[in-house]
């Protein structure tokens, strides 16, 4: 056998994980099904380069593909940071939300400055229960007649939001009518994204409560998925399948705040 031919192999291998990192920081994303194709390869063997350039440091693996190390969905600010961005569209995403939302009704609120908003708004209620992981929010609901069950876990400090084995646990033992989820990306491969991979699990956990009873009818809420865009540029791939999955699309048009009535 050709004693060459496992370096000629290990420079073959290499040339294709250069281009795999070439063509992430280029598309802003790759995926495994597309590059098996690409490269003529197995997944198995595309996971395996994946794997080897994130330990590199070269690019972010994800499920299903991976993601440029300067991607802004890797970022995660914190609270104080998010506060200051979007404000006038958060609001307006609280009052929709609101209008969503009816007396007696079991509410989940997920951590984040946007359902903070929404929490604002339902401060109004008199007989609602709200489920959070975020602290920030019990603490914007206290002192009002709203029934507020605050998960237990983990704090963090970014977030203000409870995470963990206990919050996971809590989540199994609840029901709710309806969920209001603050994501840090959207994406049609990949779905609805968040930096930090507690808070995913925490998000996961919330995606699977069982639903309340209601007179005798169960309402599920992941029936139907609305979205609540406060950045409406999201690009056409986006709004095709918004349009071909029948999500309920909130977002366009935003009412003007100066459009007088």
């Amino acid at each position: 056998m050709d004693s060459t031919q496992p370096e000629v192999k290990r420079v073959l291998n290499e040339e294709r994980r250069r281009a795999i990192v070439e063509m992430v920081n280029q598309n802003g994303r790759v995926l495994v099904q597309e590059l098996g194709q690409r490269f003529a390869t197995s997944q198995v063997t595309i996971r395996k380069d994946l794997e080897i350039l994130h330990g590199r440091g070269l690019l972010h693996r994800t499920h299903g593909g991976a993601l440029p190390l300067t991607s802004g969905a890797l970022l995660d600010p914190s609270l104080r940071e998010k506060e200051k961005l979007h404000r006038r569209e958060k609001q307006r995403i609280g009052q929709v939300a609101a209008q969503l939302v009816k007396e007696g009704q079991s509410v989940v609120l997920d951590s984040g400055t946007t359902t903070s908003m929404i929490a604002r708004e339902l401060r109004a209620f008199r007989r609602l229960t709200v489920i959070t992981n975020a602290v920030n929010i019990a603490a914007e609901l206290a002192g009002t007649p709203i029934e507020v069950i605050l998960t237990g876990g983990v704090l963090r400090e970014n977030s203000f939001s409870l995470v963990g084995p206990l919050a996971e646990d809590a989540l199994r033992h609840l029901s709710a009518d309806i969920l209001f989820l603050g994501v840090d990306g959207f994406d049609v491969h990949f779905g609805l994204t968040t930096p930090n991979l507690l808070e995913a699990k925490v998000n996961r956990g919330a995606f699977r409560l069982e639903p309340a009873m209601r007179g005798g009818l169960t309402q599920r809420s992941t029936d139907l998925f609305t979205l609540l865009v406060k950045n409406q540029d999201i690009g056409c791939e986006g709004v095709r399948f918004i349009e071909i999955a029948r999500v309920d699309w909130l977002g366009r048009p935003w009412p003007d705040s100066r459009t007088k009535t």
